[in-house]
C-alpha cells in the first residue's frame, strides 16, 4: 500500500578517506597541500519520499554505500602515489611529491563530480510515490485481452472442422464405392474391377480437397492462437518488469511475481496449440502421399474430435487469468 509522501531535505558529507586505512589517511593529512584540498564530498538535495517504503536513515545509508566504489578507487590511487614517492631517488623526491599531490587532487575533483551525480540519480530512483500506474494499466490490458479470447476454439470448433473434413473423405469413399459397384455390375464385370478410373479420380479428388481444407485450418489455428500468444507473452513481460521494479509498491511487486509464476500455464497452452498444428500437418502429409486408407481416415476423424490435453490447457489459462484478475482488483483497492 502506498504511504504518505513526505518532503525531505537531505544533507550528506562523505569523507574522501572513508575507505582508507589509518596510515594512508594520516599520510594525506600530514601533507599540508592535500589536507587543504581533500575536502569532504557534500551532497544536498530535496525529495518527496513514500514513507511506507523508505526511511531517511535507509536512504542515507544507501547513498553512502553507492559512493564506496569511487572512494576505494581513490584509496588505491593514493597508495600507488605513495609507492611512487618511496621509490624515487632523493634528488627526485620533491618532484615526485609535487606530481603526486597534483594527481591526487585532480582525481579527488573528478570523483567528487562522479559521486554527486550517482547520488542524485539514486535519490531520483526512490523519490515520489510508488510507480504503479503504468504497470497496472498494462497488466489490466493484457488480462482483458485474454479474457476476451475464446481459448478453446482451437480444440473445439477447429478440431471439429478438421474431423468433419477427414470424415468427409470416408463418406465420399463409401459413395464412390457404391457407384463403382453399380457401374461394374451393370456392365457385367467383376467386383475386382470396381476400382475403375472414375472411382480413382473421385477418390483422389476427395483426399486432395481434404488436404486443402486441413491446410487452411492449420493456418486458421496459427492466426487464432496468435492473439492469445501475444497477450500471454505481453503479460509475462509485464510480470517480469513489475516483479523487480524498485519504484513499484511491494504489493505490485507481489502481483508481478504471481504473473511470472503463472507463465508455465501459458506455455503449456502454447505447446498444446503447436502440437495440434503439427498433428494436422502430419495428417496432411499422409493424405498427400496417398498413404491413408479410408478405414484409417475414419479413425483419424474420430480422434480429432477429442482434444483433452488442449482443452485442459485452455481451461487452465482461463482459470489462471480469472485468478490474476481477482488479484488485480484486490491490488487496485489496496493502492487506492
Amino acid at each position: 500500500m502506498a504511504g504518505k509522501l513526505e518532503k525531505i531535505k537531505l544533507k550528506l558529507e562523505i569523507s574522501p578517506f572513508s575507505e582508507m586505512g589509518r596510515q594512508t589517511e594520516r599520510w594525506c593529512l600530514d601533507n599540508r597541500t592535500l589536507k587543504k584540498a581533500l575536502t569532504p564530498f557534500k551532497f544536498e538535495d530535496k525529495a518527496e519520499i513514500d514513507t511506507n517504503r523508505w526511511e531517511l536513515k535507509d536512504i542515507e545509508d544507501g547513498l553512502r554505500a553507492i559512493a564506496r566504489y569511487d572512494l576505494k578507487v581513490f584509496d588505491v590511487a593514493v597508495i600507488d602515489a605513495r609507492k611512487t614517492i618511496d621509490k624515487a631517488k632523493p634528488r627526485d623526491a620533491a618532484g615526485a611529491i609535487a606530481k603526486a599531490e597534483k594527481d591526487i587532487i585532480t582525481l579527488h575533483a573528478k570523483l567528487e563530480k562522479q559521486i554527486l551525480k550517482k547520488l542524485s540519480r539514486a535519490l531520483d530512483e526512490v523519490s515520489g510515490a510508488a510507480d504503479d500506474g503504468k504497470a497496472l494499466a498494462d497488466g489490466k490490458a493484457a488480462l482483458t485481452k485474454i479474457a476476451d479470447l475464446d481459448l478453446e476454439i482451437v480444440f473445439k470448433d477447429i478440431a471439429l472442422q478438421a474431423s468433419e473434413a477427414v470424415m468427409g473423405v470416408v463418406v465420399k469413399e463409401k459413395k464412390l464405392k457404391k457407384e463403382a459397384t453399380a457401374r461394374v455390375r451393370k456392365a457385367g464385370g467383376d467386383d475386382d474391377d470396381m476400382y475403375d478410373v472414375t472411382y480413382k479420380k473421385g477418390s483422389d479428388r476427395a483426399f486432395f480437397d481434404c488436404a486443402k481444407k486441413l491446410d487452411g485450418l492449420s493456418k486458421e489455428i496459427r492466426d487464432v492462437s496468435k492473439e492469445a500468444e501475444a497477450a500471454t507473452k505481453f503479460l509475462g513481460k509485464i510480470g517480469k518488469k513489475i516483479k523487480g521494479d524498485k519504484k513499484a509498491s511491494p504489493e505490485t511487486n507481489a502481483f508481478g511475481k504471481q504473473i511470472v509464476d503463472a507463465q508455465p500455464v501459458f506455455d503449456r497452452y502454447a505447446g498444446a496449440v503447436s502440437e495440434f498444428r503439427e498433428r494436422i500437418a502430419a495428417i496432411v502429409t499422409e493424405i498427400k502421399k496417398a498413404k491413408m486408407q479410408p478405414v484409417q481416415a475414419e479413425l483419424v476423424a474420430r480422434a480429432l474430435t477429442k482434444q483433452p490435453a488442449g482443452m485442459k490447457a485452455a481451461k487452465e489459462v482461463s482459470n489462471t487469468a480469472k485468478s490474476l484478475a481477482k488479484s488485480f482488483k484486490t491490488l487496485e483497492k489496496e493502492l487506492g
